[in-house]
C-alpha cells in the first residue's frame, strides 16, 4: 500500500497512541512550542508504521568538518530488513569525495540478499552476497540513508535521554518542523528536525568537535518524502543495464 505522509495521520496511525490524552497545540505547552518527549513519542509511533521510504537527499559537512567528509546529493529508497536481516536499500547519488573536486555518479544497493554497485563510467556492475563488494567507499553512498525509517525501535535512545531541548521551529522545503536537540557529553550532540504535520524526520544533524574545540556538523536533509506501510522488495532487485557487464569482483 502506497500512501503520502498526510494520509498516515488521517488514518490515525500516530494519533491512536495518544487516545484519551489532550492534543498538544503548538505554542501551548511548557516551553510555548510543545513537549519534546511527547513530540518524539509521536514521531516514534509514526516511524513504526513505515516499512518503505523514498526521498531526495542531501548529505554534507559544515564548519571545520566540511573538509573531511564527502558531499552527496541524490535519491534514496530504504525498506525493511529481509529474512537475512539485511536492510534493503538503493541510492543513486552524485558524490564529491572529501578534499576533491571530481564528482562521481554512483548507484549502490541491496535487495536484502546481495549487494551491488553500478559504475556508469566503467559500465560494470559489481554484485555479490558479501557486503565488501561495495568497495572501499562502501560507507559513503549510504550516508544519505535514514535507517530510522525501518528501525524496529525508532528513536529509542532519544526517548531515553534525560536532557532533551526543543529549539526554535525551522522550515525545510516549505515543511514546518520541530527542532529537537539532544546534548550528549560523551558523544556527539544531535539535532532532529521533525515535521509538524506528520512527525517524520526531515533533517538530522550531528555536532562534531575538533581537537581544538572548533564546531562542525554532519547533516542529512531529505525532501519529497514518500512513505509506505508495506515494503516493495522488487524495487531493490538488481537489473543489469543494457551494455553493462556483471562481475563478482569487489568494487575499487
Amino acid at each position: 500500500m502506497r500512501v503520502t505522509l498526510p494520509t498516515l495521520l488521517v488514518c490515525g496511525l500516530t494519533a491512536g497512541v495518544y487516545a484519551g490524552q489532550p492534543a498538544t497545540q503548538p505554542g501551548k505547552a511548557e516551553n510555548e512550542h510543545g513537549n519534546p518527549k511527547e513530540i518524539l513519542a509521536k514521531a516514534a509511533a509514526a516511524l513504526k508504521e513505515v516499512k518503505h521510504a523514498q526521498y531526495r537527499a542531501l548529505y554534507q559537512g559544515t564548519g571545520w568538518f566540511k573538509a573531511y567528509t564527502p558531499h552527496l546529493e541524490g535519491t534514496a529508497i530504504i525498506g525493511e530488513a529481509s529474512e537475512h536481516d539485511i536492510v534493503r536499500f538503493r541510492v543513486e547519488v552524485r558524490m564529491t569525495p572529501a578534499r576533491a573536486f571530481e564528482t562521481i555518479e554512483l548507484t549502490a544497493g541491496s535487495d536484502g540478499e546481495i549487494f551491488y554497485v553500478i559504475d556508469t563510467q566503467k559500465k560494470l556492475v559489481y554484485a555479490d552476497a558479501d557486503e565488501a563488494v561495495l568497495g572501499t567507499r562502501a560507507r559513503d553512498p549510504r550516508r544519505v540513508l535514514m535507517y530510522t525509517f525501518v528501525s524496529e525501535d525508532p528513536l529509542a535512545s532519544l526517548l531515553e535521554a534525560e536532557d532533551v531541548e526543543l529549539r526554535e521551529d525551522v522550515e525545510i522545503s516549505g515543511e514546518p518542523c520541530f527542532q529537537i536537540h539532544v546534548p550528549r557529553p560523551d558523544e556527539r550532540d544531535v539535532t532532529w528536525c521533525l515535521s509538524k504535520n506528520d512527525f517524520l524526520p526531515r533533517r538530522v544533524e550531528a555536532q562534531i568537535k575538533s581537537p581544538w574545540n572548533a564546531i562542525g556538523t554532519t547533516q542529512v536533509e531529505i525532501h519529497d518524502l514518500i512513505v509506505e506501510t508495506e515494503c516493495r522488495p522488487e524495487v531493490f532487485r538488481l537489473s543489469v543495464p543494457e551494455g553493462f557487464t556483471r562481475t563478482d569482483d569487489f568494487a575499487p
